[in-house]
């Protein structure tokens, strides 16, 4: 069985790469060139992956080991789908308690220009919540914030993606390292656990709010099942997704891809690592998850060219995280709350020339810091 954690530094056949690009391939087809919901797509590219990884190929696995990276994606993307839940909850409850309408007047008092409620919303408290949060909480409190103060759903959902800049830079993740090195424990170990332990004060803290809001028993029910009808597209969205890149990786239809591009570029590989890292991030949504699914890559790419790992680990991880704001699962959520379901390839077209652009300048970046470690 195939796994991509080994580096293969060889061309593998045109045929293998176009075959382990397909559902990737085909997720942008379905969802720019025939609109077709993300919810349908992802269903459809987590189908195609399974059918590529039982084929006789060269990325065929057993059934046990399909359903095992199956199951492995449906457990990455539970603290997504948790955080999103409870995103979604919040968001319902502030709407219903009157605190998005209260938040929206201040916002128009403090700031009269549609620009500067813009950069207000996307620029400051967007990314402070997300970067607090993390996993689309930015979009479910800012887009609700731009309908209310008159923005048109369109440049809602597009708004609200640009809160996404600041997830490299997760202020919780800050106290978790330096716990980790303060302590000596493992910072894998000790963000799972944590993670854990936090899923309870979640509930906690939603009951809270119920109560500081004094919503009635009929409107904290309405909350409840507005969350789940609302959290449905968005989070079945995220687990095909997610599932279907892990099936890719584990099958080592990733590794082909990557490899491919390794071959092309040789020692120019530094121009197209951060593509490789904005891959992870569009097809997996997540900043985490891509780099759990290319860190390992970029490593050993420069080891092999002899190049700084910091570089390429920056490569890795600023490219990831501005591609993940175009991915299906996050336009998924952004179309959910903005009440725009059914249009996320509309959105992905306009999204993705910015994310592509900011993917260039990561580029520029790289060749710049090498031009300046060279010099010393």
């Amino acid at each position: 069985m195939a796994d991509d954690r080994n580096v293969v530094m060889g061309m593998p056949s045109w045929f293998a790469v176009l075959m382990s690009a397909l559902p990737i391939l085909v997720a942008l087809i379905l969802l720019i060139g025939f609109k077709v919901s993300s919810l349908r797509t992802a269903v459809c590219v987590y189908g195609l992956a399974v059918v590529l990884a039982a084929m006789k190929t060269p990325f065929q696995m057993p059934l046990v080991a399909i359903g095992l990276a199956s199951i492995q994606g449906l457990l990455l993307s539970l603290v997504i789908v948790l955080v999103l839940i409870f995103g979604l909850l919040l968001y319902n409850v502030l709407q219903v308690g009157g605190a998005i309408e209260t938040i929206s007047s201040a916002f128009t008092r403090r700031a009269h220009l549609p620009v500067q409620q813009a950069l207000l919303i996307s620029a400051a408290l967007g990314p402070f919540l997300e970067a607090t949060s993390g996993f689309g909480i930015g979009i479910v409190i800012a887009a609700p914030l731009f309908l209310a103060v008159g923005f048109s759903p369109r440049k809602t959902v597009l708004l609200s993606l640009l809160t996404q800049t600041a997830v490299p830079w997760g202020a919780l993740a800050v106290g978790t390292v330096i716990n980790a090195e303060l302590s000596n424990v493992s910072l894998h170990a000790l963000g799972m656990t944590s993670a854990l332990a936090t899923i309870p004060l979640y509930l906690m803290y939603t009951v809270a709010v119920v109560l500081i809001y004094r919503l009635s028993w009929t409107q904290a029910c309405r909350c409840f099942v507005n969350t789940l009808r609302q959290a449905y597209p968005a989070v079945v969205s995220t687990v095909g997704y997610i599932a279907m890149s892990t099936v890719m990786q584990k099958a080592g239809m990733i590794n082909c891809i990557s490899s491919a591009i390794a071959f092309l570029f040789g020692g120019s590989f530094l121009l197209v690592s951060p593509l490789i890292g904005g891959l992870g991030g569009f097809i997996s949504g997540s900043n985490s998850a891509a780099n759990a699914m290319f860190a390992p890559f970029q490593s050993a790419m420069a080891h092999k060219l002899h190049s700084s790992a910091l570089l390429y680990a920056t490569s890795q991880n600023v490219s990831a995280a501005n591609m993940s704001y175009a991915s299906p699962s996050r336009i998924s959520l952004a179309t959910v709350v903005s009440k725009q379901v059914g249009r996320e390839g509309e959105f992905i077209r306009k999204v993705l020339p910015l994310s592509l652009a900011a993917v260039a300048i990561v580029i520029v970046f790289n060749v710049m810091f090498w031009v300046f470690i060279k010099s010393f």
